[in-house]
C-alpha cells in the first residue's frame, strides 16, 4: 500500500510541475500526450510495486510482427 501511495505521489508531483507549464504555453497536444504517458507509466509502476504478475509485453510485439516476418521470409524464399 505504501509503495502505491509513493508512486502515485511521485506521478502527481511530476504532473503538478510539468502540465500547467505545457498548457500555459498552448502546447495542448504535448500536454495531453504527456498526461496519457504519465498515467500509463504510473499504472504499470503501481502494478510493479505491488508485484502483480503481468504477461510480457514482448509477446504482443511478437504476435504483431511474426506474420509480417513470415511474409517477408516467404518472399525471399527463406523458411521463417
Amino acid at each position: 500500500m505504501l509503495a502505491t501511495i509513493l508512486v502515485l505521489a511521485a506521478a502527481a508531483g511530476a504532473a503538478a510541475i510539468d502540465l500547467p507549464r505545457l498548457f500555459r504555453k498552448g502546447w495542448t497536444r504535448e500536454g495531453t500526450v504527456y498526461a496519457a504517458m504519465l498515467a500509463a507509466g504510473a499504472a504499470m509502476s503501481v502494478a510493479a510495486a505491488n508485484v502483480a504478475r503481468a504477461p510480457s509485453s514482448v509477446n504482443v510485439i511478437v504476435s504483431l510482427f511474426k506474420p509480417v516476418a513470415d511474409r517477408v521470409f516467404s518472399f525471399m524464399g527463406w523458411k521463417g
